[in-house]
């Protein structure tokens, strides 16, 4: 997501900025887990894309804090709002917060990360077996289906709300290409869940745990 800098906005973005909220929730195992709230809405389910939500300025230097799903994360900026030219500022990085040394003024800035990975959830039951029976009895697993009874499962309108990923890098392209991503799934609550399937010790790739799942 875009976010401009020009201090004569400053008050407007005030207003406009979202704040990252976390909480706690209980685990499978009892155990407390960050809350993750989303830092705004998508269509479908958790945004896979950066969303900068925090911009302060001291100096010649800019921080920013963002929300994300798929790191890593680049930062970039552009003098121009109407017909920006990216620049890449600082390195590649993990974290979701950067002070940055700005050399020349920027009006606006986004973060960009790696593409999502959609896996789909037959690939989490290979070791969610449970969850994934108790899932596959909802009619979220059946959603897909739904718009099928009635015509409407090649609707743009409709599918972002009954498929896994539309529109976005490895996710739902149509029933015939993409199945394994038809229905509410796994990956609409808990983010892109392919870091996680190739790396599933790896604590930095663990999915997120929402309100919603």
């Amino acid at each position: 997501m875009n976010h401009p800098s020009n201090p004569r906005r400053r008050m407007t973005l005030t207003a406009l900025v979202a704040t990252l909220a976390m909480t706690t929730a209980l685990g499978a195992e009892g155990e407390p887990k960050e809350m993750y709230k989303p830092v705004g809405t998508a269509v479908g389910g958790l945004n896979p894309r950066p969303t900068i939500h925090t911009l302060t300025e001291e100096g010649g230097s800019v921080t920013l804090g963002w929300q994300g799903l798929t790191p890593p994360y680049q930062v970039e900026g552009s003098p121009s709002a109407a017909d920006p030219i990216w620049q890449a500022i600082g390195g590649i990085q993990a974290g979701t917060s950067a002070t940055l040394d700005v050399a020349s003024p920027m009006e606006i800035f986004r973060v960009r990360a790696a593409d999502p990975i959609y896996v789909g959830a037959k690939e989490c039951g290979r070791c969610h077996r449970d969850v994934h029976t108790q899932w596959n009895e909802t009619g979220h697993a059946h959603a897909l289906q739904t718009l099928a009874n009635i015509g409407m499962d090649h609707n743009a309108s409709c599918l972002g709300c009954h498929v896994v990923g539309l529109g976005q890098p490895s996710g739902f392209v149509s029933a015939e290409q993409t199945p394994q991503l038809g229905g509410v799934q796994c990956e609409n609550c808990h983010g892109p869940g392919g870091n996680h399937a190739f790396n599933p010790f790896d604590e930095g790739m663990q999915p997120k745990v929402t309100l919603a799942s």
